[in-house]
């Protein structure tokens, strides 16, 4: 089973990236950018542009994600990132289920008109390409029901590989992800599939492999659950080698440990890049899904929220791991 890493906005771009590839010792098989909105008149951002420079992303198995409704759009970016970069596999997200993103029907917003969708991917799968195209969706828009008409529309084009967040959009990341459905989604499908949807312990692989019933799970996108666990792959890895669940509330001293340089190495590579009070307000972001596993102290947590600047920051953290 192979192990991805969701793109989520501002947080996994090439710093941190590249320090998780070196903390999880290679154990995440793909990543995903963060989505890229075509500019047709100016083009991609410097930042963007920087973040898929491959001497930035030496060793990873790095995917390019644009977010669009418009398939002249699509080709003509993915078409630059594919010679610009040499990215062989592009990945278009029909999942982002930001209501910003929604109200401008791109993301799961392109699962709402079924017709719209089919000529969208009629335009961009015309003709040959120099690349792979992948797809990461959501089940639909409001209903359950929508899944069967948006998957038989996938099963007409030659999509490398689907990425499923099994919500829908309206269920944003609130209700409990449809892990049930899998097993329909895999008997429906004519793709490669990737489960994505509350992946937090190795439990939930394990349920997920139950509820299988022994049919293959090729991969597993790790979003939420690894930012705030990024010990979760090795976890993963090792239930799936000795098929023993060590899962765990909080992380002991060994995992504290080896968090604190993790953690700073992240911080460092932010602060070559921006700012101070940017690099810090990223690692805020990253301990608002992390902090739950570090200590119940709501005090602690909050020392971290109202840190402005980098001498805020680390007396935050020492009071944590001193």
């Amino acid at each position: 089973m192979k192990l991805y890493l969701a793109p989520m906005e501002g947080l996994t771009g090439h710093v941190y990236r590249n320090c998780v590839n070196e903390f999880t010792h290679g154990l995440i098989d793909k990543f995903y950018t963060p989505f890229i909105e075509p500019r047709p008149k100016k083009g991609m951002y410097k930042s963007q542009k920087f973040d898929l420079e491959r001497d930035n992303n030496k060793g990873i198995n790095l995917i390019p994600q644009i977010l669009t409704k418009n398939p002249e759009d699509f080709l003509k970016l993915a078409k630059e990132i594919h010679e610009t970069y040499g990215y062989e596999e592009i990945n278009l997200n029909f999942g982002c289920p930001s209501k910003t993103v929604v109200a401008r029907n791109k993301g799961a917003g392109m699962l709402e008109d079924t017709d719209d969708l089919k000529a969208f991917l009629d335009e961009i799968f015309k003709g040959d390409r120099d690349y792979d195209i992948s797809i990461k969706t959501r089940l639909g828009m409001y209903d359950i029901e929508e899944m069967y008409r948006i998957l038989e529309i996938y099963n007409q084009y030659p999509i490398k590989e689907l990425s499923v967040h099994v919500r829908l959009q309206n269920e944003y990341y609130k209700a409990k992800a449809h892990m049930d459905l899998f097993p329909e989604i895999s008997k429906l499908s004519n793709h490669v599939l990737s489960y994505n949807g509350d992946i937090y312990k190795a439990k939930d692989v394990s349920k997920l492999l139950d509820i299988m019933d022994g049919d293959k799970v090729d991969s597993i996108m790790l979003g939420r659950g690894f930012i705030g666990n990024p010990f979760l792959a090795e976890d993963i890895d090792a239930f799936l080698k000795t098929k023993e669940i060590r899962d765990y509330d909080k992380f002991d001293e060994e995992k504290m440990r080896r968090l604190r340089p993790f953690l700073d190495k992240i911080y460092e590579g932010y602060a070559n890049l921006m700012d101070e009070n940017t690099a810090v307000y990223r690692m805020k972001e990253i301990w608002a899904f992390m902090f739950s596993y570090v200590s119940d102290d709501k005090k602690k947590l909050k020392a971290i929220q109202k840190s402005k600047n980098r001498l805020q920051y680390e007396n935050a953290l020492r009071s944590i791991f001193d």
